[in-house]
């Protein structure tokens, strides 16, 4: 393996994971400073920012098909988001209490993904510990999400909006740590 191409896999790979990253923490930050207004409008929120999270995961996959290292991890990553988008745009009426337990299906789903690729980046990374800590801190999300259950409007939007936001933490730390920056070499 070429050390260029080592680069600029690593490279589109860190903005991926940061460019995803930073739309959940969007989200989460959206969710948390106007709870009353997301309230009304989480699934379209919800459904939005997934779709656009599976579309950057999908394109660099596409892009890369005659890549030989291509990371085969971000197609079942952009196919749940995707999916998940897709469930929230379709249900528009979703009760504004199943929110967090679909946001935790969501972030379960997200956490195994990324679980399964911190397994195969154990030997691979320059940390070793960034991927798995970030596929914990999803999953610790998505038990919080899955265990709030429907207490109250303002409890959803918090909920939410924290899980949204650790999962776009943990993506960034991802990409920073885990893919950080290495010296470009022909």
């Amino acid at each position: 393996m070429r050390q260029a191409e080592r680069y600029d896999l690593d490279k589109t790979v860190r903005w991926t994971l940061c460019t995803s990253g930073a739309i959940f923490g969007l989200m989460g930050v959206l969710e948390l400073l106007r709870p009353i207004v997301v309230i009304v409008s989480v699934p379209a929120l919800m459904g939005v920012g997934l779709l656009l999270s599976g579309a950057n995961y999908m394109v660099p996959y596409i892009s890369m098909k005659n890549n030989r290292l291509r990371p085969k991890w971000l197609l079942p990553a952009g196919a749940v988001d995707i999916a998940f988008g897709l469930i929230y745009i379709s249900r528009i009426g979703l009760w504004i209490f199943s929110v967090p337990a679909l946001l935790g299906m969501w972030l379960l789903a997200a956490g195994c993904v990324h679980g399964y690729k911190a397994v195969i980046m154990m030997t691979v990374s320059r940390n070793r510990y960034a991927a798995p800590a970030a596929a914990a801190l999803i999953l610790i999300a998505a038990l919080a999400s899955l265990s709030s259950g429907a207490r109250s409007a303002a409890a959803v939007a918090l909920v939410s909006g924290l899980s949204l936001l650790c999962a776009g933490a943990a993506f960034i730390a991802e990409g920073k740590f885990a893919h950080g920056k290495a010296k470009k070499s022909a």
